[in-house]
């Protein structure tokens, strides 16, 4: 193998502050190698990888250093036609944001053709042929409906896919992947990790992998750096960093990954109160498709409530029927003992002034045009509240709480990072004085020190403020450690529900279980030895009469194809399978505790 990019010796400077954000770095990538590139929010990882395709900010330039690819340096500026050659072609990227990567008004498949057609010599019928193809090796399953979607269309996840699919098609040897995988499920995860490693094998492609989950490039990597602050803290062979490293500041990034793997301790019956919002038998279609099936829970007073499975599987449409943003085909939903009218319009809005949301992307949640302060300002104007002292006074004690430095009120969201963002989200939800919280993927894209400042202030808030909150995500680590119940949904059903830590730690359904061993590939548990993704792919397709997990379900009996599953409940725990079904525990002797069948 041969060194295919070499940088040394790397500066970069904004030259309006005259700010180093890239401090002498130097590494080397190999053909077929895959490099990690780990660090907190700002430590430069993204502008270094950014530098090699010559896509430097504005302002932002090399004040010394050395770009090498195969040989000839390619540190910018470029020629334009050296640039067209490289920037798609020889070195691909893949971003972390897929929906303002992918041209809105433009067909799936005319962007992936697109692409196809500027860096191959193919006509129009085998740049279709090899979209297709493309679009089933990043894991997605109707391809040609796919096609003629448009990106608004597809979830979070299948957007990722999707851009993955065009980085691939000018047949990179190096892969540039910034983050690729923060928005997406553990199961799609693991597809789109075994798909970088056989991409690296098989065509020879090498990778950059920048993420902040250590256990990612744990479980990917063959290499890893180390960033801090635009230095390189610490360079070498994966094992060697992640089980014996000598930097203090490793070990504190692998200590607060491990803390949040930590398996929560499930609460105890003393600890149950008062139901505050009930969801029964909620269903719900978009274009006489649904997407819900008769959801039923129960959300107490207090209660961290967590909700996990894939993409598209319907958690965050249930989430806004909650929020009363959509109403429901079939079902009810209950605040404190009432039934809520959705005709009702003053019914609607007192009960979504107890109700406030936090989402993924607070760039578009907040107003690019205003300050911090006029953001939240906003929020206590429409909560009633118009004298500029109290307001003031408001603002201040709100940001103390969230941690946020006063001065940053009259920033602008373009001038704060990620987790000061969502430091502003988390205020503007609490200025409204909710009772219940949801939470929609809010630290997606965050390094592992926010996260867990992130999670350490929304479990204080919860207790100082008396909140009850909905979490989803699809990091089962955190959303396990923040909530006291974990409920799973897949493909509009929920499948199980049950107490956070009994349920993390001896899952009953089957594809509770997979979920589970598709995120134990990425977690830091001490083993060195890295283990291969296993990935349950769906074989068939459930039919409409029988259980929809039937298609990739290894238990799966006859019974399966023909029924649909009720719920079964046992000491607290749901699940949502005809191994647990009463006339199955008839048959077990007098007094036997339920434990998983699987």
């Amino acid at each position: 193998m041969g060194k295919l990019l070499v940088v040394d010796h790397l500066t970069i400077t904004y030259t309006r502050r005259q700010q180093e954000v890239v401090k002498d770095c130097s590494f080397e990538l190999e053909s077929q190698e895959i490099l990690g590139i780990v660090g907190e929010s700002g430590s430069g990882k993204s502008t270094m990888a950014m530098a090699i395709l010559g896509f430097l900010k504005k302002g932002a330039v090399i004040s010394s250093g050395q770009i090498r690819y195969c040989g000839e340096d390619i540190t910018p500026p470029l020629t334009d036609v050296k640039r067209r050659k490289l920037r798609g072609g020889e070195i691909a990227v893949i971003m972390q944001n897929a929906m303002s990567c992918l041209d809105p008004l433009m067909k799936i498949g005319r962007q992936i053709m697109e692409s196809l057609r500027l860096h191959t010599d193919c006509t129009r019928q085998e740049a279709k042929e090899k979209a297709e193809e493309l679009l089933d090796m990043v894991g997605i399953r109707d391809v040609s409906a796919c096609m003629n979607r448009y990106p608004f269309e597809c979830s979070g996840g299948m957007q990722q896919r999707i851009c993955i699919a065009i980085a691939l098609a000018g047949n990179p040897k190096v892969l540039i992947a910034d983050e690729p995988t923060t928005a997406l499920d553990v199961t799609v995860q693991a597809q789109i990790l075994n798909l970088l490693r056989r991409l690296s094998k098989d065509l020879g492609i090498a990778v950059i992998m920048i993420s902040h989950d250590l256990g990612v490039v744990g479980a990917l990597c063959n290499r890893l750096l180390v960033m801090r602050e635009g230095s390189i803290v610490e360079q070498g062979r994966v094992s060697d960093i992640l089980y014996h490293s000598s930097e203090t500041y490793t070990k504190m990034l692998i200590q607060t990954r491990k803390n949040l793997e930590q398996i929560p301790q499930a609460a105890s019956e003393a600890d149950k109160k008062d139901i505050l919002l009930h969801a029964k038998n909620v269903c719900k279609e978009f274009r006489q498709k649904k997407v819900l099936h008769s959801i039923t829970i129960a959300i107490q007073k207090n209660q961290s409530y967590g909700l996990v499975g894939e993409s598209g599987c319907g958690k965050s449409t249930f989430a806004r029927v909650l929020a009363g943003l959509y109403r429901p085909e079939q079902g009810e939903v209950y605040w404190k003992g009432r039934e809520m009218n959705w005709k009702s319009r003053k019914q609607r809005i007192d009960y979504r002034k107890k109700i406030q949301m936090i989402f993924q992307n607070p760039y578009q949640a907040l107003n690019p045009t205003m300050t911090v302060y006029e953001n939240l300002q906003e929020a206590l104007m429409a909560a009633g509240i118009s004298d500029e002292k109290e307001i003031a006074e408001q603002l201040r004690r709100i940001l103390d709480e969230v941690g946020l430095e006063e001065q940053r009120k009259q920033d602008y969201p373009q001038q704060l990072s990620g987790g000061q963002l969502q430091r502003v989200m988390i205020a503007r939800a609490l200025l409204m004085n909710p009772e219940f919280l949801i939470c929609d993927e809010p630290f997606s894209g965050l390094d592992i020190q926010t996260q867990e400042q992130l999670v350490h202030l929304l479990c204080k808030m919860k207790e100082k403020e008396q909140l009850s909150m909905l979490f989803i995500g699809h990091d089962l680590s955190i959303v396990g450690h923040i909530s006291d119940m974990l409920g799973v949904i897949y493909d509009g059903w929920l499948v199980e529900e049950g107490p956070s830590g009994e349920l993390m730690e001896e899952p009953w359904h089957p594809y509770t279980k997979a979920l589970f061993m598709a995120a134990d590939r990425v977690r830091l548990n001490g083993s060195e030895k890295k283990r291969p993704f296993v990935i349950e792919e769906v074989t068939e397709q459930g039919g409409k009469a029988g259980c929809p997990y039937v298609g990739t379900c290894k238990y799966a009996k006859k019974r399966c194809f023909a029924e649909k599953p009720e719920i079964y409940e046992y000491q607290g725990h749901k699940v949502r399978c005809f191994l647990y079904a009463e006339e199955m525990n008839q048959v077990r002797d007098a007094g036997y505790t339920m434990r998983t069948q699987i």
